[in-house]
């Protein structure tokens, strides 16, 4: 089994509402490079089995996984699944697609910016960012659940329709 290059991935509605699970987000990093069974992921987070599977199972049949290996051990069928991305692109919803929770309003740092950025620089700052997002991503620790959501685009110039 090769392993997959993480990548940015358009989704759609539905794909991001199942995302929008910090153990779904886990279970998709902690296969992003490594084919794993839904055991395997299951004893990385200390979770029962049957959760688990449960949750790779939502989001296999949702396009956001991939069977990349069936293996029959013991009369046990073992499916490997890599996840296709850790990092998703929503830019094709519409703005209100994500409704924002009264807690997440009541408990929020937000911060704004505008920057004056060429092209290259622009896309070294989301490289930059999307590293910064999967460093944290990948650590296998507990926690408190933090939402980050960022906007970032071009602002049209002056007079530019």
């Amino acid at each position: 089994m090769e392993k997959k290059q993480k990548k940015v991935i358009d989704v759609t509605l539905e794909q991001s509402k199942l995302l929008a699970s910090a153990l779904r987000m886990q279970i998709m990093n902690l296969i992003a490079e490594t084919p794993r069974t839904a055991k395997q992921v299951a004893d990385l987070l200390q979770k029962t089995p049957g959760n688990i599977h449960y949750h790779m199972q939502r989001l296999y049949d949702a396009d956001l996984l991939e069977l990349v290996d069936t293996r029959t051990v013991g009369g046990v069928v073992e499916k490997y699944y890599l996840s296709k991305g850790t990092q998703f692109n929503t830019q094709t919803l519409a703005e209100d697609s994500f409704p924002i929770s009264e807690q997440l309003l009541e408990n929020r740092t937000r911060v704004a910016s505008r920057m004056i950025l060429s092209a290259e620089e622009a896309q070294a700052f989301l490289e930059e960012f999307h590293g910064l997002l999967h460093k944290y991503e990948m650590r296998e620790v507990t926690g408190d659940e933090y939402v980050i959501n960022l906007f970032f685009g071009k602002m049209k110039a002056e007079g530019e329709e």
